[in-house]
């Protein structure tokens, strides 16, 4: 029986090994897609679980592979973009998993941390969505899949900066389709 996802590539951004990436990826697997699993570039743990996940998804008979790279960083995106074609072939669904929440009052926040989650959580998003779109829009065909939170639709105490983020994931989204469904995206 064919797979609803058979022949299709995948990339699923974020700390794969665990919760929601790992169930992400193991869905796509199991329906047929292979997939590139992205990491972080200096996180032992992660990596290390990447690498688990990658055995899981190999014995579901995926193609998959694992690339180390921050989102927030073009060339990084670029690069793993450029592997996953090169490997597996085009792009056709992209999962902005990626992301960290930092919970703190505003009055004591570290801006530092504060501008980390701000530069994955978005701008992270919005540089993996770029270099997915070329290709989608030349095959007129893709899917972007971007997680957001209830925080980006309901704001918090202790969580102003993580809600900006996930209502601007929400926003990105929202602007995002009304671009690109008439290239079939």
């Amino acid at each position: 029986m064919t797979k609803p996802l058979e022949g299709r590539v995948a990339i699923v951004t974020g700390r794969t090994g665990e919760g929601i990436g790992r169930s992400i990826a193991l869905t796509l697997a199991r329906d047929g897609a292979d997939v590139v699993l992205n990491t972080g570039t200096n996180r032992r743990t992660s990596a290390a679980s990447g690498r688990r996940l990658l055995a899981a998804l190999h014995s579901l008979g995926a193609r998959a592979i694992l690339v180390p790279a921050r989102t927030y960083d073009r060339r990084d995106v670029e690069r793993m973009f450029a592997r996953a074609r090169q490997e597996l072939g085009p792009v056709d669904i992209l999962v902005n998993n990626a992301g960290v929440m930092y919970l703190e009052p505003v009055a004591e926040a570290d801006l530092g941390r504060w501008r980390h989650m701000l530069e994955l959580n978005v701008l992270g998003l919005i540089a993996s969505t770029q270099a997915a779109l070329a290709g989608m829009r030349a095959r007129r065909d893709g899917h972007i899949v971007n997680i957001a939170s209830t925080a980006g639709r309901v704001a918090n105490p202790n969580a102003a900066a993580y809600s900006a983020t996930k209502f601007g994931v929400v926003a990105f989204s929202e602007a995002l389709r009304r671009e690109v469904y008439k290239d079939n995206i």
